[in-house]
């Protein structure tokens, strides 16, 4: 293996820790299962330089089972590492096949909560393209709250008006009114998670309103060895059962909940605050007792056992390092041009596990504000899907499969025909 590759692997071992769990607070019992050693912090921001990439910040990731909740969270996680300003842009709707997800859960949005005329919050809005979608639809007002919004103020969308606040949401918006409260892909970056659906609870009992949550499917992910979807600002990662127990151990009712878009990679919820109080219960571990918040209609308590696949994704993890070093570097000595396409966490994830030897010195996105700048850590450099034509590589890396289709038919419009690989 290259000394170059920044992975490095620590077996599971079951320890009495003082550090809580972020999803029940319980968190005393857990199973260190996996460890990631030097990363990039900010995979949502790439950089302007290939020297500031190779310097942007790095840090440790330790993952650990709740048996308590079933979430898995980064113990190293320290959110104030994180960039979330002007210029970090996870965006997806530049591709055909997310733009028609989102199409599609837009109308449905509309039509099953009747959203015309109606006050819309959105929290983690990014660039607003989701927002703007469900305001200038129906006729209705929105409200996007993120710390990376390009420009704060308000713009009209057809009937309807959206007003852009650069901000953290946080107990000081629980004033705000909404009709139906919209989060996506924000979750497993917030290190306090019931906290964070404390101050959303207190916003939606004020007009009785409805939230949409969707995040990143990490059940699936574990269970098909998916090694690149770690990453440091992702600090929790939950499976549907680990998302419903949450909400319902925060005072919601789940109206419904499941797996969504492309090859089930995200999970949603659709939830309303309960009449109850959250309140403290204990439940037992190995004969000891811990505590942690629990809603009067929530499920009982149980010790759970940590799935096997989580037992062995270090070692698939290190296993798929050393293969795919060894396949790029044997490609590299031959002369032959490979790039990665996608630059979102899992290409970020896969350049930086290869290590700075892999001899790839570019990946493609099809986002425009990345084009031109640098991978953080790996310092590929970014390019436009139509820099493909001249460049003519042998073989293109696929960072996420359920792009595969809409990636292949691209490649055949550029006029190339390079091997396609699956990260």
């Amino acid at each position: 293996m290259s000394n170059n590759s920044v992975f490095d692997v620590q077996q599971h071992v079951t320890v009495d820790t003082s550090k809580s769990c972020s999803g029940c607070h319980g968190g005393r019992w857990t199973d260190i299962f996996f460890s990631h050693g030097v990363v990039p912090v900010d995979v949502g921001s790439s950089l302007p330089t290939e020297a500031e990439a190779r310097n942007a910040p790095l840090a440790d990731i330790t993952l650990a089972y709740c048996h308590g909740c079933g979430l898995v969270w980064n113990r190293l996680y320290d959110p104030s590492q994180i960039a979330f300003k002007p210029g970090y842009d996870a965006s997806l709707h530049h591709s055909a096949l997310v733009n028609s997800f989102m199409d599609g859960l837009v109308r449905s949005l509309i039509d099953r909560f009747d959203l015309y005329g109606k006050d819309i919050l959105e929290i983690g809005c990014g660039t607003g393209h989701f927002l703007r979608q469900l305001c200038e639809r129906g006729g209705n007002r929105g409200i996007g709250i993120d710390p990376t919004v390009p420009a704060e103020g308000t713009e009209y969308v057809g009937s309807g008006r959206v007003q852009f606040i650069r901000d953290f949401f946080s107990q000081r918006h629980s004033g705000l009114d909404c009709d139906l409260l919209c989060c996506q892909s924000v979750l497993e970056v917030i290190s306090n998670a019931s906290d964070f659906l404390a101050n959303v609870r207190d916003v939606l009992r004020r007009r009785g309103a409805v939230a949409y949550f969707e995040m990143f499917n990490a059940g699936r992910a574990f269970d098909n060895y998916e090694t690149w979807s770690i990453h440091y600002e992702q600090c929790n990662y939950f499976t549907l059962e680990a998302f419903r127990r949450l909400f319902r151990r925060c005072g919601f009712n789940v109206l419904d909940s499941g797996t969504c878009e492309g090859n089930d990679q995200y999970i949603f919820i659709e939830a309303e605050p309960t009449n109850g109080e959250v309140h403290q219960v204990p439940y037992s571990v190995n004969g000891a007792t811990d505590s942690m918040e629990w809603s009067p209609v929530s499920e009982p308590r149980a010790c759970l056992e940590m799935p096997a696949t989580l037992s062995n994704f270090a070692s698939r993890h290190l296993s798929q390092v050393e293969m795919w070093q060894e396949k790029l570097a044997a490609g590299h000595s031959a002369g032959r041009k490979v790039v990665v396409w996608g630059t979102g966490g899992k290409g970020v994830g896969f350049l930086n596990s290869v290590g700075t030897e892999s001899g790839i010195r570019y990946a493609v996105d099809s986002n425009p504000t990345r084009h031109g700048r640098f991978i953080p850590g790996s310092a590929q450099q970014i390019v436009s899907p139509a820099f493909l034509a001249d460049y003519r590589p042998d073989a293109v890396i696929l960072s996420n499969r359920a792009y595969d289709k809409e990636i292949r038919h691209q490649i055949s419009n550029i006029g190339i025909n390079p091997e396609i690989w699956h990260a």
